[in-house]
């Protein structure tokens, strides 16, 4: 059964993951009763370590078109009473009533809701765009090993990114993800493949890069290969997606958000300001057959995408990489 969701509580996911910092944020996370043994479905669900001792926040949502409830707040609070949780956060969409704050309040559960935005003068972002676009390039890519002596049929459909390549001498250089990116970092395949996504509006290409004698690839199941070659095959099209920016506040932070559909799935897009910080800014993407992404768009991008560094390259690769960027795959 797919774990339920909703846009609102997407887009609360999508603050909390920016505002917790070192902390783990899952969605729709399950936790275990207590007495029952059963396990219990939460929205949100925050982890840290203090002191050794693991603390539990739990976030609940409501996207109702009007304030929760006393009888609401009952209910997720009663959930709550047999869950690990350490702290309770309660978020409605249209706020909620004066007595349900209280009521909440009372049981020891933290009311939140997503206001208006306020009126700063600080802001980069908030309420200074009504839209902004995220151009990226949707890719598909394979390395696929090239040897003079055996390789099994399946390898013409690509290798798992996590097999490692060993240098002459047997030591482990790269993975065949971190060689694929950083070949792609390389200026001159760069400015090839995106003056042929300009040209062509997209399509496939293949970077052969020549091994060195002796090196090997040792796939996750511990099978090893000597090769003389990869090749890097990429499929790649280029998107921009507009998003028309609504904004928020959602405690002492200010908020902008926008949603945009494609034939690629759906793209959420958050924007966090807080006074005398850093903005930050997230894309989640909801494929259509359910896989989500996340991307953290004020991140170094060698944090999100590891590369065989200059002297690893050197140590298995034989010559400069030949590029065929003519011919589709």
């Amino acid at each position: 059964m797919p774990k339920r969701h909703n846009f609102f509580q997407d887009l609360i996911l999508s603050i909390h993951q920016q505002l917790a910092l070192s902390c783990t944020v899952t969605e729709s996370d399950m936790l275990r009763d207590s007495r029952t043994g059963q396990l219990r479905e939460v929205d949100i669900v925050i982890r840290t370590i203090v002191s050794g001792y693991e603390l539990i926040i739990s976030i609940e949502c409501t996207d109702k078109n009007r304030p929760a409830t006393v009888e609401w707040v009952e209910q997720i609070c009663s959930k709550h009473t047999d869950l690990p949780t350490k702290k309770l956060v309660l978020v409605s969409k249209s706020g909620f009533t004066q007595a349900a704050i209280s009521k909440a309040i009372s049981l020891g559960a933290e009311p939140a809701s997503l206001e208006e935005a306020k009126q700063v003068d600080w802001t980069n972002y908030v309420g200074r765009y009504s839209k902004l676009f995220f151009a990226s390039i949707n890719a598909v890519s394979i390395v696929v090993p090239v040897s003079k002596s055996f390789l099994p049929d399946s390898f013409k459909d690509g290798i798992p990114m996590k097999t490692k390549v060993l240098d002459p001498t047997g030591r482990f250089r790269a993975t065949a993800e971190e060689v694929l990116n950083a070949a792609l970092s390389k200026q001159q395949i760069f400015d090839a493949t995106i003056g042929k996504m300009d040209k062509d509006n997209g399509g496939g290409w293949v970077v052969f890069l020549g091994m060195k004698q002796g090196v090997r690839i040792i796939l996750p199941d511990k099978s090893e290969y000597e090769i003389n070659g990869l090749n890097l095959m990429i499929v790649a099209n280029p998107l921009v997606v507009s998003f028309d920016l609504e904004k928020a506040s959602f405690r002492d932070t200010q908020v902008a958000y926008g949603v945009s559909q494609t034939k690629y799935g759906e793209y959420l897009l958050t924007v966090l300001e807080k006074e005398k910080g850093k903005p930050s800014s997230q894309i989640r993407i909801r494929r259509p057959w359910g896989e989500i992404q996340t991307y953290n768009l004020d991140k170094d991008v060698e944090e999100e995408y590891r590369q065989a560094s200059d002297e690893d390259m050197r140590a298995i690769i034989s010559g400069i990489a030949k590029m065929d960027i003519t011919n589709s795959t």
